[in-house]
C-alpha cells in the first residue's frame, strides 16, 4: 500500500493531496492565458479600432462608441499588468498637452458655468487625449496602420453611398437633422470627409496598381459628391488646401486643382440658394457696419458675420480671459443678450473665448507639432501613411475655422488617427523589421 502511495506521488512525507499538483495546474492554465492574451493582443486592439472608427460618425451607438473606447484602454491596462511594466511613449506633444489641460481645469475658476465646464472637461479633453495615447502605445506599427487606413476607406465610401442616397430618397434636410448618421449634416459631414479624402488622395497617388487606382477614384468621387450634398463651403476651402500642399510639386496639376476649386465654388453658392441659404455678397460691409443683432438672419454666413463681431467684441475687452472650457450656446435663435446664447461658429475663436489668448496659442502649438511631424516623415519608406495623415490634419485644421466643432466624434477621429501617425514616427526599429 506504501509503495502504491508512493507511486501515486502521495506518501505521508509529501506535501498535503491538494496542494502541489492543482497549483502548478492552475499556473499552467494561467500562463497559457496570458501567453494567448499578449499574442493576439496587437489583433484584438486593431480589430476593435477599426469598428469604433466605422460607427465613429454615426449619431446614435453612443452606448456602443463608449464600451469599445472603454474595453480599449482596459486591454492596455490588462497588458501593461501581465507584461509588469509601463507601456508608455514619450511624444513631442506631451508638455503641450499638459498645459492645454492646466489651462482647461484652470479655466473652471473663472467659468461662467463651472459644473458644465467639468463635465466637458470629461468629454472632450480627458477621452479625446486618452485615445490619442492609446494610439499612439498600442496601434504602432505598419502592418496595424494599414489595416486601420483600409477600414478608413471602406467605411468613407459606405457613409459616401450613404449620404448621396439618402438625399436623393429622403431629402437633404430630413436626413442631415434627424437621420441615422452625420451624413449629410452640414459642416460635420464635410469634416469626416475631408478627414477620409486626405487619406484618400494620398492612397491613390501612392500605388502602382491600376486596380487599386480605379477602385480609389470611383470612392474619391463618390465622397465628392457627398460633399457637394452636404452643401459645406468649409469642407471644400479645406480640400483646396490638401489638394495644394499635396500636389505643390507640380504646376500643372496646381492649375487644374485651382480650376477645379473654382467650379465647387461656382456650384455651391446654387446649391446654397437652392435651399434656402444666404451667399452674404455684402460680407465685409456688413461686418463693418452694422452690428450683431443686425447681421442675424438666420443665414449661413451673416450668421457667421454676426458670430464673429460678437465674441470679437468679448474678447477685445480681456483677451487672455478664459470664460472656462466648453461650448455654452444655448440656442441659435436667442438674441445676442447674454455669452451663453451663440454658437462662435469658428473653432479657433470658441477656444480663445474659452481659455483665452494663451489657450488658443497651445492649441494652434498642438496642430503645428503635428503638421511638422507628419511632414518631415511624408518622403520616407512609409511616405503614404504619413502623407495620409498629413492632409488629414491639415483638411481638419482648416475646416474647424469656419466651424465650432472641435469635439464629440470629430476630435476622436482627428486624434485616434493621429496617435497612430505619431506612434509609427516613435517607432522606427519595429518599422524597419516589418518592411523586412
Amino acid at each position: 500500500m506504501l509503495t502504491f502511495l508512493k507511486c501515486a506521488g502521495m506518501a505521508f512525507d509529501t506535501p498535503p493531496f491538494v496542494g502541489g499538483g492543482i497549483e502548478v495546474a492552475n499556473e499552467g492554465r494561467l500562463s497559457r492565458a496570458r501567453k494567448y492574451f499578449l499574442e493576439n493582443y496587437n489583433n484584438v486592439v486593431t480589430w476593435l479600432v477599426c469598428l469604433y472608427i466605422l460607427i465613429l460618425p454615426t449619431r446614435f451607438l453612443t452606448t456602443i462608441k463608449d464600451f469599445l473606447c472603454i474595453s480599449c484602454l482596459c486591454l492596455w491596462f490588462g497588458r501593461m499588468v501581465l507584461e509588469k511594466k509601463l507601456l508608455f511613449k514619450r511624444t513631442p506633444l506631451d508638455i503641450p498637452i499638459l498645459i492645454f489641460g492646466a489651462l482647461i481645469v484652470a479655466s473652471i475658476f473663472t467659468s461662467i458655468s463651472p459644473w458644465k465646464t467639468a463635465d466637458q472637461i470629461r468629454g472632450e479633453f480627458l477621452k479625446v487625449f486618452a485615445v490619442f495615447y492609446f494610439s499612439v502605445n498600442n496601434i504602432n506599427t505598419t502592418r496595424q496602420i494599414r489595416t486601420v487606413i483600409t477600414c478608413v476607406v471602406w467605411t468613407s465610401l459606405i457613409y459616401a453611398l450613404y449620404s448621396v442616397t439618402g438625399s436623393t430618397l429622403l431629402g437633404v434636410h430630413v436626413v442631415g437633422k434627424g437621420g441615422l448618421i452625420d451624413f449629410p449634416g452640414g459642416q460635420v459631414a464635410g469634416l469626416f470627409i475631408n478627414i477620409f479624402l486626405g487619406f484618400l488622395i494620398a492612397s491613390f497617388c501612392y500605388t502602382n496598381d491600376i486596380r487599386k487606382r480605379v477602385l480609389l477614384g470611383f470612392i474619391i468621387f463618390a465622397n465628392i459628391a457627398a460633399l457637394y450634398v452636404a452643401s459645406t463651403r468649409a469642407a471644400v476651402v479645406a480640400l483646396f488646401f490638401q489638394l495644394i500642399l499635396f500636389f505643390r510639386d507640380s504646376l500643372k496639376k496646381v492649375a487644374l486643382v485651382i480650376l477645379g476649386f473654382v467650379c465647387l465654388l461656382i456650384m455651391l453658392p446654387c446649391h446654397s440658394i437652392w435651399h434656402g441659404d444666404d451667399i452674404g455678397i455684402r460680407v465685409f460691409h456688413d461686418f463693418f457696419h452694422k452690428s450683431p443683432e443686425e447681421l442675424y438672419k438666420g443665414g449661413s454666413t451673416t450668421d457667421r458675420i454676426a458670430s464673429y463681431k460678437y465674441h470679437l467684441s468679448i474678447i477685445k475687452k480681456n483677451p487672455l480671459y478664459p470664460h472656462g472650457w466648453g461650448r455654452f450656446y444655448a440656442s441659435k435663435r436667442k438674441l445676442l443678450y447674454t455669452v451663453r446664447s451663440y454658437d462662435p461658429l469658428s473653432a479657433y475663436l470658441s477656444i480663445w473665448f474659452q481659455l483665452g489668448l494663451q489657450g488658443l496659442l497651445v492649441f494652434i502649438f498642438l496642430f503645428y507639432k503635428l503638421i511638422r511631424i507628419f511632414w518631415v516623415n511624408k518622403d520616407d519608406e512609409n511616405g503614404a501613411l504619413f502623407a495620409g495623415f498629413l492632409l488629414m490634419t491639415v483638411g481638419f485644421a482648416v475646416n474647424i475655422a469656419f466651424g465650432d466643432f472641435y469635439g464629440d466624434s470629430q476630435a476622436l477621429m482627428l486624434w485616434l488617427l493621429s496617435g497612430m501617425g505619431v506612434g509609427l514616427y516613435l517607432n522606427p526599429e519595429k518599422v524597419k523589421v516589418e518592411n523586412k
